[in-house]
């Protein structure tokens, strides 16, 4: 056995709010979790109005497994971007926003 090297990646995080679950067993409720800060591949969204699909209700319960919780279901979205990272060079912040997440 070697010795195995690992490295430690530090991230900042903040505390955002939510609407999700922290088990297949709980209800759906409001909720803080806790997010990354932007990174040059990522685009921040505040979400305005999120879509619920019977899918996203499976993936909450856990009916298909590997589900990780917290879990804010919801994959259809609208909102304005407040930051971008800097790959976006074509979006700007307060811009408005349509996305469908798989």
């Amino acid at each position: 056995m070697g010795i195995q090297e690992t490295k430690k990646i530090i991230m900042e995080t903040r505390t955002v709010k939510a609407f999700g679950t922290d088990a297949a067993d709980a209800p759906l409720k409001a909720m803080n979790i806790e997010r990354r800060e932007v990174q040059p591949h990522d685009l921040e969204i505040e979400i305005t109005y999120c879509g619920i699909c019977h899918s996203d209700l499976h993936a909450a319960k856990n009916d298909w497994g590997g589900t990780a919780y917290p879990m804010v279901p919801g994959h259809e979205i609208v909102g304005k971007v407040t930051k971008v990272g800097e790959s976006f060079a074509n979006r700007r912040p307060e811009e408005s926003f349509w996305a469908r997440v798989d």
